[in-house]
């Protein structure tokens, strides 16, 4: 089913907009607007998101009978993941600054950041009631999953070595353990627009399968 093709696909900036409103609109419905957006909303690739709908355009699948907004708003819970991964890996590592500005727990204060964290991690958790049956409880499993997996990884990137040979119980070698750090967001975005569009469940677990090379890439 994934579509192969010569070349990597190709970021849009049309993509990433239309993943920014999709998260703008799920801030401005929840109530939570202010230090959301100033972490989560800045202008930006929104890579995980944009790529999975580039792959859309690409393969030609769409959402069917289901409404657009519901696959921008699950891929809007990606990236409101990915922000919630930066602000708390900045300050495990100690850094100051991301892509040349103050990082966010620097312009925001540390207690602040934290609880930005937190709250961006509920965000991207909590379905709408408004999708589908079908796809609430699958969409919301795939990103619950999707935080594990990336926390899992946040560990192996954060322990000393002695500890994350102990972590790792499952069996994978080092560079599979730290590849959970940065697969999973491109692993569950490609994921939810198969269940989004219907897909049957070998090609879900396909297009998620391609999503996590990606981001291994």
């Amino acid at each position: 089913m994934v579509r192969r093709h010569d070349m990597l696909p190709q970021w849009l900036r049309e993509n990433a907009l239309a993943c920014e409103q999709a998260m703008l609109g799920l801030l401005s419905k929840s109530g939570r607007l202010s230090s959301l957006c100033n972490s989560a909303v800045l202008p930006g690739r929104k890579l995980r998101a944009s790529l999975a709908i580039q792959y859309m355009k690409w393969a030609g699948i769409t959402t069917g009978s289901t409404a657009p907004s519901v696959l921008f708003e699950s891929l809007a819970k990606t990236e409101f993941l990915h922000s919630a991964s930066c602000i708390l890996d900045d300050i495990i590592d100690g850094d100051t600054v991301r892509r040349g500005q103050p990082v966010f727990h620097v312009r925001e204060g540390l207690p602040q950041a934290i609880l930005t964290a937190q709250d961006l991690i509920a965000a991207a958790c909590s379905i709408e009631l408004s999708h589908p049956g079908r796809v609430r409880r699958r969409v919301q499993d795939a990103l619950v999953g999707s935080v594990r997996e990336a926390l899992r990884g946040e560990a192996c990137d954060s322990f000393a070595l002695s500890d994350t040979l102990k972590y790792v119980s499952s069996g994978l070698d080092l560079e599979q353990a730290y590849l959970r750090k940065t697969t999973p967001g491109f692993e569950v975005a490609h994921r939810i627009v198969g269940i989004v569009c219907g897909l049957p469940k070998g090609h879900v677990e396909q297009l998620a399968a391609y999503g996590a090379a990606l981001g291994a890439y």
